[in-house]
C-alpha cells in the first residue's frame, strides 16, 4: 500500500489516488473520487458495513463504483472495497485518539511548597487536559502526527555508525515536519517530547504523546520493499517501557464559537515555511 499516493484536487473536488508499482495491461494508473457524498459511487442505503479499526467497531458507508473497488482490488491483489468514515459514525460513538503522555516524558518537578512530600512529581497536565482526548475519523492513533527533522539527523547518525544506510523522513509517515531555518534557533534531536504545544503560522496545536512504532517503518516507501532499519536502531535508542516510540501525536485547538470572525480562524490553514514557536 506504500505504493498507493494520495493527493486532493480542491479544484476538482476530488481525492487522486495513483498507484507507482507494477501494473497489468490495461490496469489504470490512478482513480478520481469525489469528495462529496456522491450518490453515483457511494451506497446511500441504510445498510453500513461494520469493520474495525485498531480493536473499535466503526460503521463505515460502501463505495458502490465498480470502477473505484475494481481499482483498488487489482492493484493490491485482494477483493477490496473503499469506505469512508463519515461525520458521527452514523449511531455509532465516534472514536477517540488513544494518543497519551508517555511515562518517559512526564517531568519530574519536584513540589518547593513547604510540608510537602519530596519526590513527587508534578503530573504533565491538568485533570481537565488529559479527560479531553481528541476526535479522531479513521485515523490510527490521533489526528496529526509530527516528527523533527533534527531526531531524524540523530537516529541516522546512529544507523550508519552501524554500517546501515541512512533513512527518509517519509518514512515516518508523519503529517508534519518541523526542521529549524536559517539563523533561528536549532532545537536539538528529540526536544519534542518535552514540548507542550506549537504554533505553526496562526494555528496552535497541542502535542499528545510520542508516537508509538512498528516495523512499517521499515517500508521504503518508493519500492514498498521491507529493510531492517530504522526498526532496528530505534529498539536500541528509543525503547521506553519495552515500547519503542519516534514522533509525537498532535491536535489542532480549534478557535471558540465566537471567535471564528476572520479568515484564518474560519479556514485553519498551515503551509511550508510557515513559522514555528514552540511552549514547554
Amino acid at each position: 500500500m506504500a505504493l498507493l499516493r494520495p493527493r486532493i484536487d480542491f479544484d476538482k473536488g476530488e481525492l487522486v489516488v495513483s498507484y507507482h508499482g507494477k501494473r497489468h495491461d490495461n490496469q489504470p494508473h490512478q482513480i478520481s473520487i469525489p469528495l462529496s457524498a456522491d450518490p453515483s459511487v457511494l451506497d446511500s442505503t441504510l445498510d453500513r458495513q461494520r469493520s474495525r479499526v485498531c480493536g473499535e467497531e466503526v460503521s463505515a458507508q460502501l463505495y458502490t463504483s465498480e470502477s473505484i473497488n475494481s481499482f483498488f482490488s487489482s492493484v493490491l491483489g485482494v477483493p477490496c472495497v473503499l469506505a469512508r468514515f463519515p461525520p458521527g459514525g452514523l449511531g455509532l460513538k465516534g472514536r477517540l485518539s488513544k494518543a497519551q503522555i508517555q511515562r518517559y516524558q512526564q517531568p519530574s518537578r519536584v513540589r518547593t511548597v513547604p510540608g510537602a512530600f519530596p519526590d513527587v512529581p508534578s503530573p504533565p497536565d491538568s485533570d481537565s487536559e488529559q479527560k479531553k482526548p481528541a476526535k479522531i475519523l479513521l485515523s490510527n492513533e490521533s489526528p496529526i502526527l509530527m516528527i523533527h527533522s533534527s531526531s531524524v539527523d540523530e537516529l541516522n547518525r546512529e544507523i550508519t555508525s552501524r554500517g546501515g544506510s541512512p533513512v527518509e523522513e517519509r518514512s515516518f509517515r508523519a503529517n508534519i515536519v518541523l526542521e529549524h531555518a536559517t539563523g533561528a534557533k536549532a532545537y536539538t534531536a528529540f526536544a519534542e517530547d518535552d514540548w507542550g504545544s506549537v504554533y505553526i503560522g496562526r494555528q496552535n496545536f497541542k502535542l499528545l504523546g510520542a508516537c508509538r512504532r512498528c516495523q512499517m517503518v521499515c517500508i521504503d516507501q518508493e519500492t514498498g520493499e521491507k529493510r531492517e532499519e530504522p526498526f532496528v536502531t530505534l529498539a536500541k535508542t528509543r525503547r521506553f517501557d519495552g515500547k519503542v516510540y519516534f514522533g509525537v501525536h498532535m491536535r489542532h485547538d480549534t478557535f471558540a464559537q465566537d471567535d471564528c470572525t476572520t479568515k484564518e480562524t474560519q479556514y485553519p490553514t498551515i503551509q511550508v515555511g510557515d513559522s514555528v514557536s514552540v511552549n514547554p
